[in-house]
């Protein structure tokens, strides 16, 4: 994936636009006044030289009317990514490059002013070089919330609202917000709930920011308890995304992951069992996957509700091809080297061991051996995770090394019992019966 690398023009003016972006923010501002050098930026002695896979831009906005035409926000507040490129002086520039040197959604501002940094070092050198904005504030309030300084996110949303001078429905979604994650639900809700007003009032037809703002609101229900709201808002979103950007879209499956926890708190547990699962589906399929949100989901299936059955328990077999793809996609991103690789690989070997014990037809055992033969290597690659975090005093996570023993004991007697299985099978078989 290339990379985008500008640098702010200093003395220009900044015009705004709304853009998307995480479920639980609202629509941070987009930066729209850019100007980049054509030659490249000297590194610091300090500093590793750029990624070959980077490039530097020039957009010189010369008349008030015009747009660098960008959808640009903080994402986990490391980056400031590209989401859309629009009508503008980037499209013009795409317009005369060759494929390998033109902007395109995906792409990351890695740098502003040859200044490296995280998303909110990035903002900051934007608010120093440009008159005060909103845009700006916003959006340093928006990574501010996601690095969890939720007083210094809300002084800077206050600062935005000030500057603008009036409290708009995106400035109420964000003070909102600021509450919930400070557990205000409280004072979160009302102040959601007159965002929602706004947004159902103003932008109708906007299904992605709709949904947002509803994911932001079932969130704060559930944290106060008020399930059925909060149900009620988290599915909608989920269609909302459904219909908008599709089930492959981690917003969908951010959608999943938080009606299945409502669900589960609300102790309706076969559809949270359902929407976890589809949740874990989508999350494992992403090249971005992390470990967090699968350890999550995973815990919530195994040790968050019950398993009553027989046919309950088989439903995590569907966890089979998304656990493949998980383990696949962190090997590429290199996120299985530690204990939370470890610890993750335990509870999907978990899923698989409950899975498959043997019975049934000569299909369905060897069906049950491969998911056998799937949980013992993650099993396998757990342990020395696990123990080296022990041992180096990281964790103790001795309970997870005698889990994973247990389930390897279970393993030899499940592939046992299998065999034997398939030998009464074909037995009865020469038999005719």
């Amino acid at each position: 994936m290339s990379i985008f690398c500008g640098w702010c023009a200093d003395g220009q003016g900044q015009t705004v636009e709304p853009v998307d972006t995480n479920a639980g923010t609202a629509p941070a501002p987009v930066l729209e006044s850019v100007t980049a050098e054509p030659e490249a930026m000297p590194a610091a002695a300090s500093e590793p030289p750029p990624d070959d896979r980077e490039f530097q831009v020039k957009v010189e906005k010369v008349d008030a009317g015009d747009r660098i035409g960008l959808d640009i926000s903080a994402v986990g507040g490391k980056v400031l990514k590209i989401w859309k490129i629009k009508e503008g002086l980037v499209h013009e520039w795409n317009g005369g490059k060759s494929d390998g040197e033109q902007v395109k959604a995906g792409d990351a501002v890695v740098a502003v002013n040859g200044n490296r940094g995280s998303s909110d070092v990035l903002l900051e050198e934007v608010a120093k070089r440009t008159p005060p904005h909103e845009a700006t504030l916003r959006n340093l309030g928006t990574v501010y919330n996601m690095l969890r300084e939720h007083d210094k996110a809300q002084g800077y949303f206050e600062a935005a609202a000030e500057l603008v001078g009036d409290t708009e429905k995106e400035d109420l979604w964000n003070f909102g917000i600021v509450q919930m994650h400070k557990k205000n639900y409280d004072e979160a809700a009302p102040l959601l709930e007159q965002a929602l007003e706004g947004f159902l009032r103003d932008e109708p037809e906007d299904d992605v920011t709709l949904a947002k703002l509803r994911d932001s609101l079932g969130m704060c229900y559930d944290g106060m308890g008020r399930f059925e709201e909060a149900i009620m808002h988290l599915s909608e979103a989920r269609q909302l995304y459904r219909r908008s950007i599709g089930t492959e879209s981690p917003l969908y499956g951010t959608a999943c992951e938080r009606l299945a926890k409502a669900l589960v708190h609300a102790g309706c547990f076969e559809e949270g069992f359902d929407a976890a699962i589809e949740a874990f589906t989508v999350i494992a399929m992403q090249d971005a996957v992390h470990p967090t949100p699968l350890f999550e989901m995973l815990g919530l299936m195994l040790e968050d509700m019950p398993l009553m059955g027989t046919e309950d328990v088989q439903k995590l077999a569907q966890l089979t091809i998304p656990i493949a793809a998980a383990v696949r996609n962190l090997h590429f991103r290199e996120l299985d080297k530690d204990a939370n690789a470890g610890v993750l690989y335990e509870r999907m070997a978990r899923a698989l061991v409950l899975c498959s014990v043997s019975r049934g037809s000569n299909e369905d055992q060897m069906a049950a051996a491969y998911r056998r033969d799937m949980a013992r290597a993650l099993l396998q690659q757990a342990a020395p995770l696990v123990a080296a975090a022990t041992a180096e005093g990281l964790a103790d996570l001795s309970h997870v090394s005698m889990l994973i023993r247990a389930e390897l004991q279970s393993l030899q007697a499940q592939d046992a019992a299998g065999r034997k299985a398939i030998s009464d099978n074909e037995f009865f078989r020469e038999l005719g019966l």
